[in-house]
């Protein structure tokens, strides 16, 4: 008999709306990989293979996705007990959610790796957080598969859910944190170059907290209201959100060069102002618009920026010598 304190309506709405969301961010990865592909052909293979695989993984999980609300709201039409009752097509979503977000965490893990200097201290506790909630997703599927029942589920093995997401913010946080620590610290004293290092890391910090935002939000809900599914339709959600972090932190690369290539000429940095992702940065090109030009030497940079082929920041130490000319001076 069907739980009166249940509606039926709202719970498989949440899936519904949540499915529509998902297949619009899926579009939204498949246009940034497309322009990755374009734009970046010949970067190392490693990078490509990895785009194709975070591209194919996110198709897999939209399939799967779709598999699920048609098993709720057509396949068991009429089943007064379907807000109780897990497909095994929802549990695997669930698998390969975790499986993109550890593709993710490596890769950023691999970055930090190279922006603090091989610092195996650092780089290995955060991949053994990232394994850990992958295992907890694994662990998750599983049971869901297994049980069939959210109820069951809920009142067994509730915890090892509630870890996997845990981890997964805990990760982000800790990535973005040390990332920006790191990317502050090479800030050189030069203002046009600093300003790209600040840049890059306001997209570390926007990436971060998408993430993180959709995880909590996800946790909240299924603490809050574990017998209903709107947390799980925002769980469709947070794959979507960390392949789009990847791709757009990789597609960032062309338009941080050119500003690094203008300062590097002499030139005021153009930095992005898109007023649909990054209009705060419109006040910071205005800062540099009576500056002296600049002669500048650099020793060495972050290869996030210059490195026509390789998309990581393998140092944050930079070197580099300005030397100020006066108006009336020769050329």
């Amino acid at each position: 008999m069907a739980d009166p304190t249940v509606d039926v309506r709202a719970t498989l709405g949440a899936l519904l709306v949540g499915g529509l969301i998902c297949t619009f961010l899926s579009g939204a990865v498949a246009m940034q990989a497309y322009q990755y592909m374009r734009t970046y052909q010949k970067d190392y293979v490693t990078v490509k293979v990895l785009v194709v695989l975070i591209w194919t993984i996110d198709i897999f999980h939209t399939v799967l996705v779709g598999v699920s609300i048609w098993s709720y709201l057509v396949a068991s039409f009429g089943n007064v007990n379907i807000h109780d009752t897990i497909f095994w097509s929802l549990g695997v979503t669930v698998a390969v959610t975790a499986v993109l977000t550890f593709c993710v965490h490596c890769f950023f893990v691999h970055r930090l790796y190279k922006l603090s200097k091989g610092n195996l201290w650092l780089a290995a506790p955060i991949a053994f957080l990232a394994l850990a909630r992958l295992a907890s997703a694994c662990v998750t599927c599983s049971k869901m598969i297994q049980l069939g029942s959210f109820s069951a589920f809920f009142h067994q093995i509730r915890w090892v859910f509630t870890l996997g997401l845990c981890l997964s913010t805990g990760t982000d946080v800790i990535i973005a944190f040390c990332m920006c620590y790191f990317l502050w610290n090479s800030r050189t004293g030069t203002s046009d170059l600093d300003a790209i290092i600040e840049t890059v890391i306001l997209y570390t910090v926007e990436n971060g907290i998408l993430t993180s935002i959709a995880t909590i939000a996800s946790l909240c809900f299924w603490l809050a209201s574990p017998h209903n599914l709107v947390y799980m339709g925002l769980h469709f959600a947070i794959s979507k959100l960390y392949a789009s972090s990847l791709l757009a932190s990789l597609n960032a690369r062309k338009t941080l060069r050119q500003a690094h290539a203008s300062v590097i000429e002499g030139q005021r940095p153009s930095i992005p102002t898109s007023p649909k992702r990054f209009s705060r940065f419109s006040v910071m090109a205005d800062r540099y618009a009576t500056r002296s030009k600049l002669q500048i030497n650099v020793e060495k940079t972050v290869d996030y920026v210059v490195d026509e082929e390789g998309p990581y920041t393998p140092s944050y130490q930079m070197e580099v010598r300005s030397t100020k000319h006066r108006a009336d001076s020769p050329a």
